[in-house]
């Protein structure tokens, strides 16, 4: 039972802090800190998807730390699940408000690039994630058919 605490404690921290940061750093978290202002208006598709990203974000962050403690590692899991991760960043919320992509590209170069395909980098992102979350059970069922077998 103290098992399931720790892990469920490690995904809710996970989950809480990456939902803060990424809120905070792409404006859907309004804060002292980062005033933007956006073009585009905040939904509610923006908050839910940040709230999913972060539910599936903990969820992996906690598969990760169990794999590493039974010395089973899996590199593809932490591959999708930092490309999930980059592209969520990127698809929170608007250009204009994600103030990295706004630096780097500018208010016509991040609209023209980015705005047209907000949609699709969130599916390629909760994509990556289900991948990662994949590869995580499937390198624990592989421990537990070795253990099994002997």
């Amino acid at each position: 039972m103290d098992a399931k605490i720790k892990y469920f404690g490690i995904f809710a921290v996970s989950a809480i802090g990456i939902y803060l940061l990424f809120g905070i750093f792409t404006g859907l978290i309004e804060n002292p800190f980062f005033r933007v202002g956006g073009m585009i208006e905040k939904t509610i598709w923006d908050y839910a998807f940040l709230f999913i990203f972060s539910l599936l974000f903990g969820i992996i962050v906690s598969l990760l730390i169990y794999n590493n403690e039974i010395k089973k590692a899996h590199k593809k899991s932490g591959a999708a699940a930092i490309c999930g991760s980059a592209s969520a960043f990127l698809a929170i919320t608007c250009p204009f408000c994600n103030l990295l992509i706004f630096s780097l590209l500018g208010i016509s170069g991040s609209f023209a690039i980015f705005a047209p395909y907000r949609l699709e980098l969130r599916i390629i992102s909760i994509a990556l994630m289900l991948i990662a979350i994949y590869f995580s059970f499937s390198s624990i069922r592989n421990i537990k058919k070795e253990k099994n077998a002997k």
